[in-house]
């Protein structure tokens, strides 16, 4: 996969580049709803 949402929810239960990963998923979310 690739640094977005499967990423971000990997972290968050394993918790590796959960820091990275949940920057990512800020900005894919705030890109999304805009």
């Amino acid at each position: 996969y690739w640094d977005g949402v499967p990423v971000g929810n990997i972290a968050l239960g394993c918790g590796w580049v959960s820091v990275r990963a949940l920057v990512r998923f800020k900005i894919i979310i705030g890109a999304w709803i805009g």
